[in-house]
């Protein structure tokens, strides 16, 4: 048997009377109601409804209220005194800074003295080295000779300097000189009268004395003597220690 819809129909699903009656019945019901709804911006608060507010959030809200208005009263406190703070501090930076520029110059003019003083300082070293040299300028140092008990410095000396080719040098005063130091003997410092018999000396002492334990030096001052091993530092010679 074929099943399907009859031939002639429109394809529309019929409604019972009974059905659509309880439909519109529904609808009719429903734009009834809704009639008696008043819309939403013709509502408005009634005097029931102040009435019916709670007393309890009337009170919270005037403490709020109150606690606002203080707060803003302390900040307006406070920024009043912070204000009052920064410009007493902006002073105290003013002062500080006239301070610094007064002290500035103060450095300026003590830097000045103190460089005026290193150069008259500088000056006056150099002066009293001129002076010591000058009175140095007779002497020479005997280095190394072994000290002996009860010897004679000038007798040393006269053998010494005769042996260097000065024979006849007239010698003035001769004496250890330098600290005692156990194991080291001390220089024996000769002054000779006259300028030229130091030159002729100097100028001997290195090839005459070449096979002898002792040598012969200048008298120089601490000054030179400084100068002198500064250059010769690199060479690798030895200068002789005056302590």
């Amino acid at each position: 048997m074929v099943r399907g819809r009859p031939k002639g129909s429109s394809g529309k699903k019929k409604t019972s009377p009974d059905k659509a009656q309880r439909t519109l019945h529904s609808l009719s019901s429903t734009l009834t109601g809704a009639s008696l709804i008043p819309p939403i911006d013709e509502c408005g608060t009634s005097d029931e409804d102040v009435a019916s507010t709670p007393p309890s959030f009337s009170k919270s809200l005037d403490i709020a209220i109150e606690q606002i208005e203080t707060i803003s009263k302390e900040l307006k406190k406070i920024r009043h005194d912070f204000g009052q703070a920064i410009e007493a501090q902006s002073q105290v930076i003013e002062e500080l800074k006239a301070e610094n520029i007064t002290l500035n110059e103060k450095c300026a003019i003590l830097d000045s003295r103190i460089a005026s003083l290193e150069e008259t300082q500088h000056k006056h070293a150099d002066f009293l080295n001129k002076q010591e040299r000058f009175s140095r300028r007779s002497n020479v140092r005997i280095v190394g000779y072994k000290t002996v008990e009860k010897e004679n410095c000038l007798t040393i000396a006269s053998e010494v300097l005769q042996k260097a080719g000065v024979p006849n040098c007239h010698i003035e005063r001769a004496h250890r000189d330098g600290k005692i130091v156990r194991g080291r003997d001390r220089h024996i410092l000769v002054r000779v009268s006259f300028f030229q018999d130091k030159i002729k000396i100097l100028k001997n002492a290195r090839q005459a004395l070449a096979e002898d334990p002792f040598y012969i030096t200048d008298d120089l001052t601490k000054a030179d003597l400084a100068e002198k091993r500064k250059w010769t530092k690199e060479s690798g010679r030895s200068i002789p220690d005056r302590s």
